[in-house]
């Protein structure tokens, strides 16, 4: 989600520069990549209300990636994993906006705007494998999926993929392609490239006239220096906080503008623009007059209280050493590099107790981060869908006993296992229903079934990483 009117902020601001896309690596928010393409593609194809052309979709994205190669563009998609429990709250608000947008839609009142992503539409995005067992029309969505067929860096974070995107670019001295505003604040040396405007020259590729004139995509660049810049003296690590005081996923809008109401004003701000262009251009024109973390904590004490939860939000997320890259040594391969930073990108007590078999099939996107929720988090969200309201029961109903077994599948006491948060539509609400696994068969019998589903041998695996934690 990021920082609320950030995004708008830049561009009014003129801190973007026209830029050709060429001869570089490309960090991908997957995620967001995934809903802009199926966004962008569904206006084009008129598949808003029943969106099922999920082969066309499929041929959608291959175009998106192979423009990417034809430039020399090297993508590295890095996907979402489970969310952290810090922001449930604001996961809770989204998904009950969604299910307004799902109910508007089922009773024709939408506006014509809104839209629900489609359940498959993830898995068309990144391919998990073709069978050839599987019937044809399958075979055929199998094999007009995109990522691994065009053999596409594909990985996927512990957690939500916030953190590790800005030190693979680092790293990789890579720019960042993301319409997540979060990445605004980060020191990202090669910038950042908004994806919803990346994608409204729908990937046409420019250039190639002659040997001079190497094929490039057209796109706009965002750096954190042109922010310093903007305002003398704000240092590096310090933008990030201005995040927090603006409100995002930590720190709620409504509470945030309570602080920023008592900061100083800058009477040089541009004039004629929205309320929110002047909190914004009122938090970093206060941040600049800062030296430290420290400094900025110390005086939102002295404006609110040591107690409020913006300064604890501070302490706990932003007082920390700022990011440094550890630049990929000259020559080294894509898979060279993840496999050299294994642990550091993708850290294993991020997964809890779950067995190191299982956290590297996770990385792979073997693993849905479904399972990661259910494992680590005790909780499952259950998307809204556009169906019939005048049933009390959502569609997943049908279901719900199986993810029962499925729930006790994935813990591994016998006894007394923590209950499952599940939440899912009842009416026109969602609710917090809370489920007990079912645990009625042994542990071993459990993993054997766990197994045979994800087509793992049960003897090679190392079971031992597995604790109390996780029961």
């Amino acid at each position: 989600m990021g920082v609320r009117g950030f995004q708008t902020y830049i561009a009014e601001s003129g801190l973007l520069v026209e830029h050709r896309l060429q001869d570089t690596i490309l960090v991908i928010d997957g995620l967001n990549l995934e809903n802009e393409l199926y966004s962008r593609f569904l206006r084009r194809h008129d598949d808003k209300d029943y969106a099922g052309d999920y082969a066309s979709f499929a041929l959608y994205v291959e175009a998106f990636f192979k423009a990417l190669l034809r430039c020399s563009v090297t993508p590295v998609v890095i996907m979402d994993g489970s969310f952290e429990d810090d922001k449930r709250k604001k996961k809770l608000e989204r998904f009950d906006q969604r299910l307004k947008t799902a109910k508007a839609i089922y009773e024709g009142t939408s506006t014509g705007s809104e839209e629900i992503n489609s359940l498959l539409n993830s898995y068309m995005f990144v391919q998990v494998g073709v069978y050839q067992s599987l019937p044809k029309i399958v075979q055929i969505f199998h094999s007009s999926q995109v990522i691994r067929r065009l053999k596409i860096a594909k990985y996927k974070s512990i957690l939500e993929a916030d953190d590790i995107l800005p030190t693979i670019a680092a790293d990789l001295n890579a720019p960042i392609l993301s319409g997540d505003s979060d990445f605004l604040l980060e020191n990202v040396s090669a910038g950042v490239i908004n994806t919803k405007a990346f994608l409204r020259d729908d990937f046409q590729v420019h250039g190639g006239t002659g040997a001079a004139d190497r094929l490039y995509l057209k796109c706009q660049l965002y750096r954190l220096s042109a922010l310093q810049s903007k305002f003398r003296g704000l240092k590096a690590e310090l933008v990030p906080i201005g995040g927090a005081i603006l409100g995002n996923d930590y720190f709620d809008f409504n509470e945030a503008k309570e602080v920023i109401n008592r900061l100083p004003k800058d009477r040089a701000a541009p004039r004629q623009k929205s309320f929110r262009f002047h909190q914004i251009h009122t938090v970093f024109s206060w941040l600049a007059t800062q030296s430290t973390p420290a400094a900025v904590k110390a005086y939102l004490q002295r404006l609110v209280g040591a107690h409020h939860r913006m300064v604890r939000c501070i302490e706990e997320r932003y007082m920390g050493p700022p990011l440094k890259a550890t630049p990929a040594p000259r020559g080294q391969s894509i898979a060279e590099y993840f496999s050299a930073n294994y642990e550091r990108l993708f850290p294993r007590e991020q997964s809890g107790a779950m067995p190191r078999w299982a956290h590297k099939s996770l990385v792979k996107g073997q693993l849905k981060k479904r399972a990661v929720s259910i494992f680590c988090g005790q909780v499952e969200f259950f998307r809204p869908l556009v169906e019939d309201f005048s049933l009390a029961d959502s569609s997943y109903q049908t279901v719900f006993e199986l993810c029962e077994y499925i729930y006790g599948l994935l813990r591994s006491s016998e006894s007394s296992p923590k209950m499952i948060d599940r939440y899912v539509r009842v009416g026109d609400q969602l609710e917090e229903q809370k489920v007990v696994p079912m645990t009625k068969v042994s542990c071993n019998f459990r993993k054997c079934i766990l197994c045979f589903i994800l087509m793992l041998n049960f003897i090679c695996l190392d079971w031992q990483q597995t604790t109390s934690n996780a029961s």
